[in-house]
């Protein structure tokens, strides 16, 4: 009978190999949650310009909130930020979809300029709202998950080991 004895994995490689999983599937996520922004407001829409303004309403508002955020997840635990994140997440992605149907359901004039097509689509208020609030609620889940995962990291790395577990966490996300 042959026994194999493997060596036991330290609590902290342990998390860390864990954390990196789930943030493998959290980067596969965003590429999704990218690609369905860029087609619909790319190909369906046809306006590559409100990509842009989708996009970077949800920069923009994910710097304002970064140090407020910053100090709330000192008080609140992981989980609850994560939980909170998630939730936001499902949120934005029903408006989303509503988004979607109510563009289906306006018909919009495909033909036409960039500039005429997102004239078009900004002629309905409810389009301008939605598209301000997925924006924020965009920006809001990515701050979250940026500062929940950085404050994991570092709590959980030597300083000496920053260089190496914040490049592992920028490849399994990019992966």
């Amino acid at each position: 009978m042959v026994q194999i004895v493997t060596p036991e994995i330290p609590e902290k490689e342990r998390l860390l190999k864990n954390f990196f999983n789930v943030i493998g599937v959290y980067g596969a996520l965003w590429i999704i949650f990218h690609l369905t922004s860029v087609f619909f407001f790319g190909f369906i829409v046809g306006s590559p310009l409100l990509v842009g303004i989708f996009l970077g309403i949800g920069n923009i508002w994910s710097m304002l909130i970064d140090v407020p955020l910053s100090t709330i997840q000192r008080q609140a635990s992981s989980k609850t930020m994560l939980s909170v994140a998630n939730a936001l997440m499902l949120i934005a992605a029903i408006f989303f979809l509503y988004l979607v149907y109510s563009s289906f359901d306006a018909g919009f004039k495909l033909s036409g300029t960039i500039s005429e097509i997102t004239r078009n689509f900004f002629a309905n208020g409810i389009n301008i709202i939605l598209l301000f609030t997925i924006g924020i609620l965009y920006g809001t889940v990515k701050e979250i998950y940026d500062i929940v995962t950085l404050s994991y990291l570092l709590n959980h790395a030597d300083p000496s080991e920053y260089d190496k577990v914040l490049s592992k966490n920028n490849i399994y996300f990019g992966v």
